[in-house]
């Protein structure tokens, strides 16, 4: 049973996946049902490795666990135990370490396997040959993506406010879509690593990166210290799969942190291909502090140009001086003015609005797609942020937003929520997503991206 269900756990850890054909999920999506089935597997181990020590001991034969052939089982066990002691504990906790672990141990594990059961007969042998042949041809085929997408390829490095970067390539790989990821390979930063990250734009191919540790902290330190630095690198992908916004009348984006690179992916991609339709966007973004614009500051222009467009910020950590600069009379006066024509939250007004409320305790936006840099990291964490914008100054009910902008719709239209961001945040969209699904209201459906590297 082990090894059988090893050819599982390889088709469903696969980058370039068959069942990618025949089914509507990317192999991101398909990364749970791996996780299962490696458990399983490991599961299986331990039940034959104690079964057959248990039988010897009873029959006095527990110099047969000193052969060489037994040896070599008793090695692919404790590899498969670390390979899943790595998936369960030290992947939460430093996943770069994490992933040496799970491919080297991986390895061993499945060599050793040969060696446990080498007579063809048993079909042992043949069964671990094709395991390790299907990964391996995996492993060929992202190597010649690389090798292809590297010739003339470079990238330019710009820091942003706050640990962000922002990369854009001189050239993009074949099929790069908006909202879909790609593995980035900059030697000169990590030679032996491939990250990756969503898809901002196309034209030109651009990625934006906040960072934490590892690859993304080394990233963003290289570029403080060499803005606009050129580097040699390649791009492999694309991937991802989710649904085609374009089938549905009104399309709600959610994002928290550096999670906009997907809603801000997705709502592009619908301008450049809905142009001259009446399709509805209604764009949130939760961010901590105001200077995380500058970020998207050009792509939030494109889409505030846009009459179909709501855009909807929330500055869940304002400094107190963002507050006080901005809370002015004339605004205060304009903020008023607009909220007595209106109380619908997806129409907005261009207006600044200023709501100085006492900071909450936590943030959807807090976790996983922020960048944990807090105190300034770069020159350009004292430019201006944009000034056209509606921006609030707290924290937002999701659930009221999501459930304000579904109401209204017709019921035989179709209403998209997508989201992008931490566990809490998914969580929390999902839930409001749910509660507005109603038998004589419009049809809804939800996506949530969130990366589970």
């Amino acid at each position: 049973m082990a090894i059988a269900n090893t050819l599982i756990v390889i088709t469903l850890a696969l980058k370039n996946t068959p069942l990618a054909v025949i089914a509507p999920w990317s192999h991101e999506r398909l990364n749970i049902l791996h996780r299962v089935a490696g458990f399983a597997t490991v599961i299986f181990v331990i039940i034959h490795a104690c079964s057959y020590t248990a039988v010897f001991g009873l029959q006095g034969r527990l110099s047969r666990l000193t052969e060489l052939d037994e040896i070599f089982g008793i090695i692919a066990g404790f590899s498969f135990l670390c390979v899943a002691f790595a998936g369960a504990v030290v992947r939460n906790w430093w996943y770069e370490l994490f992933y040496y672990l799970h491919i080297v141990f991986w390895m061993l594990g499945i060599v050793m396997v040969g060696l446990h059961q080498p007579e063809p007969s048993k079909k042992i042998l043949f069964l671990t040959c094709t395991a390790a042949g299907i990964w391996t041809l995996d492993r060929f085929i992202r190597l010649i993506r690389l090798a292809i997408n590297s010739a003339n390829n470079t990238v330019t490095l710009t820091p942003l406010p706050h640990g962000g970067t922002r990369l854009l390539f001189a050239k993009p790989p074949y099929g790069a879509a908006l909202a879909n990821h790609s593995f980035l390979w900059i030697p000169s930063i990590r030679a032996l690593e491939a990250h990756p990250f969503t898809i901002v734009a196309t034209n030109p191919f651009e990625f934006v990166v906040a960072a934490h540790d590892g690859f993304t902290r080394a990233l963003h330190n290289y570029a403080v210290h060499n803005p606009g630095a050129s580097l040699r690198a390649s791009v492999e992908g694309p991937y991802g799969k989710f649904p085609n916004p374009r089938d549905h009348d009104k399309v709600i984006l959610i994002a928290g942190g550096s999670g906009a690179s997907f809603t801000v992916g997705v709502a592009l991609s619908m301008l450049e291909q809905n142009s001259g339709n009446e399709k509805s966007i209604m764009f949130i973004w939760m961010i901590k502090h105001q200077t995380y614009l500058a970020w998207f500051s050009e792509h939030l222009e494109i889409l505030k140009s846009d009459p179909r467009v709501s855009i909807h910020i929330y500055v869940t950590r304002p400094s107190t001086s963002e507050i006080l600069s901005k809370n002015t009379p004339s605004t205060s006066d304009s903020f008023s003015r607009s909220t007595s024509t209106t109380s619908d939250p997806e129409k907005a007004p261009v207006a600044r609005l200023i709501i100085p409320l006492p900071m909450p305790t936590t943030d959807d936006e807090k976790k996983g797609f922020s960048s944990p840099i807090e105190s300034p990291v770069s020159p350009l964490d004292a430019a201006d942020p944009i000034d056209d914008f509606s921006i609030v100054y707290r924290r937002p009910d999701i659930t009221t937003l999501i459930k304000a902008g579904i109401e209204g719709v017709p019921s035989n239209q179709r209403v998209l929520v997508m989201s992008c961001g931490p566990q809490t945040l998914t969580t929390t969209v999902r839930n409001a997503t749910a509660d507005c699904v109603q038998p004589d209201g419009p049809g809804v459906e939800l996506h949530c991206e969130q990366f589970r590297w």
